[in-house]
Order: C-alpha cells, then structure tokens, then sequence
C-alpha cells in the first residue's frame, strides 16, 4: 500500500486501469526520492504521516516505516537511530453499534411476530392450473417452515443473550424445560469442562417462550445432537413439493408424487 513506484509489480498487460484514481497520499520513496537514507528525520516521519487522517492508516504506515528503518539499521546500511521511534501510534477507538430503544422494538418485532406469505387456494382450480398453483403453494409452505425456524432460533438469541456458537452446539439434553435452565456446555467455540464449581456458573435462566421453541423439537424424536433443526447435518427427504400436495383432491390430468418419484429414479438409473 505505501511502496514506491517502482518497487510495485509491474502487469504483464500495460493498461489505463487505475491510473485516473487519484490517490489520497504520497508514497515515502516519491516524496524523499532525492534525499540520503539516513537524512531522513523525525520531522520528515510526521510530514509523511500528516497526509493519514484515519488512525487505522496512520498506524500501519508508521508500522511499515519502522520495520523499513529497523531492517536498514539491522543490515547497516545506515548508522543512525531509527526516525519512527519519537512518533506515537495514534489511538483507535473500536466503533460499537449501540441501538435505540426503537431499532430494538423493530427488531423483536420482526423476531415475535413475523409476517408470513398467505399459501394460495387450490380447491378452486382444475388440470394443469392446479398443479402448478399446487407447487407454488409447496414453495409457500417451505419458505413459510424456514422463516418460522429462523425467527425462532433468533428469538433464543435474543432471550438468552447468547452467543451463535454457543447455540449451534447445544443439545436438547442441556436444556433442563421443567425448571427453565440451560446448560452450557460450549463457550466461545470451547467446550467447557463437568466440575462441579462450574457448573453452577454456566447455567443460565431461559425464557418460557424459548423452553416452547424447544420443546416441540425435542419431542418429536429428533436424535440429531443439535437443537435447531436447520443446523441439523443429517440428510432429510426433499419434500418441498409434496406438502402443496396434501388435501387435495385427485385429478386425472395431475400425475401423483409416486409416479413422478418412480419415473425420475428409473431415468436416473
């Protein structure tokens, strides 16, 4: 970023690219072209650093001076002190998002109560209309299922105050529904050791609402180790179409799902 001209690589194909960006600062060899190496002075450091007005470009071009200046006092080139030691890194403050009190109602309310795309009416259709308004309707229903999942595995988060990591290996065993406690048993991607004196420091209250979001998939059988079902591994059936399907009625001009099944797996053989 700060090198000179004619240290950079030059392209196997001479083009136009780039050359009407017109660059922010100065490289050190264009600006200190006809001066000695060891000429080179503190006050000449802050004019080049002078040109940054971004900490984050300050600090790495006074970091890439003095690596340049120590290498060249280390192979002694120069006999001097190296210019960048008097020059004081400048200080970066970490920017932190902080939000309103109405960006957080927004955004519980796009968790809590989010709004669903209405699955259209097939009764009322015949033949090839059908079904095609059939398989829309199956595209409707899953993005619906999905929406639902996410909106739930965010409203944990958000109840919980928990970390994604934290949540991803939970398993229905660490939640204990009766009493409304989560165990953890990962943290910041580290699995968390079974003493008994830390134990109690891991366990954390959760929400009733959230103790429902679990529940069903715990009682629905599911032996994947993950809580959530869209970070289960475990392959499913693609059934995607198949739920536009269910309570209609039979059409002579509409094939089955049996029969679709059969004829693409015969194909694929």
């Amino acid at each position: 970023m700060f090198l000179a001209a004619w240290h950079q690589k030059s392209p196997k194909k001479a083009t136009r690219r780039g050359h009407n960006i017109r660059k922010p600062y100065m490289d050190f060899g264009s600006m200190f072209a006809d001066r000695p190496f060891s000429s080179i002075k503190p006050l000449d450091i802050e004019r080049f650093q002078r040109q940054f007005s971004s900490p984050c470009s300050h600090n790495d071009g006074l970091r890439h001076l003095a690596a340049l200046f120590n290498w060249a006092i280390r192979m002694q080139f120069v006999d001097t002190r190296n210019p960048c030691s008097p020059i004081r890194a400048r200080k970066v403050v970490p920017r932190r998002r902080d939000y309103s009190t109405e960006q957080i109602r927004q955004i519980a309310a796009h968790i809590f109560c989010p709004v669903f795309e209405v699955p259209p009416d097939t009764a009322s259709l015949e033949g090839l209309a059908r079904r095609d308004m059939a398989l829309t309707k199956g595209r409707v229903t899953a993005a619906n299922d999905q929406m639902q999942e996410l909106c739930n595995y965010m409203g944990i988060l958000f109840l919980t105050m928990a970390r994604p990591s934290d949540l991803n290996k939970a398993e229905f065993s660490h939640f204990d529904l009766e009493k409304l406690v989560w165990h953890k048993h990962n943290t910041k991607g580290v699995q968390l050791s079974r003493s008994l004196y830390e134990y109690a420091y891991r366990s954390v209250p959760i929400h009733s609402r959230v103790a429902g979001w679990v529940k069903p998939n715990a009682s629905a059988g599911l032996t994947a180790s993950c809580c959530s079902r869209h970070l289960r591994t475990a392959p499913r059936p693609a059934t995607t179409f198949a739920r536009g399907w269910i309570g209609s009625k039979p059409c002579r001009a509409c094939p089955s799902i049996s029969s679709c099944t059969t004829s693409s797996g015969s194909q694929s053989r």
